[in-house]
């Protein structure tokens, strides 16, 4: 399993994270915070993509909020070589590398946080700070 932290700016990382494999579609998970603050940074390297949005806080880290996103996936037609790019700190990037590794065929993600604590931590995948 390949594991990876890269504390760069977006505009150097994720092109390179992108152009190593071929994808064959692409979402990005957010909440309410991230979707408005990060997201928009994140847009402009991202070929066309879809964007599942989620209320902000741990009290959302629930089984309700797991389906929404889930839901989403699913409505995407993603496959085994599908993206999946968690935009959060650990609410998004625990419910969204979760729901990645819950089912092999979305096991790729990359994950953007919004904190320095995150930014420590790695799922599968690479970890940016933005």
């Amino acid at each position: 399993m390949n594991q990876s932290v890269v504390i760069a700016p977006i505009g150097e990382s994720l092109p390179d994270f992108l152009s190593s494999k071929q994808y064959s579609k692409i979402v990005v998970i957010a909440d309410n915070n991230t979707k408005k603050h990060c997201y928009p940074i994140l847009k402009a390297f991202l070929p066309k993509h879809g964007v599942v949005t989620v209320p902000s806080g741990e009290a959302h880290k629930t089984l309700a909020t797991c389906e929404k996103i889930w839901e989403a996936m699913t409505k995407e037609e993603l496959d085994r070589h599908a993206l999946v790019v968690n935009v959060g700190g650990g609410v998004i990037g625990d419910m969204g590398g979760i729901l990645c590794r819950g089912v092999q065929t979305w096991n790729r993600f990359y994950s953007g946080s919004d904190d320095l604590a995150g930014a420590g931590r790695c799922e599968r995948g690479r970890k940016i700070r933005y």
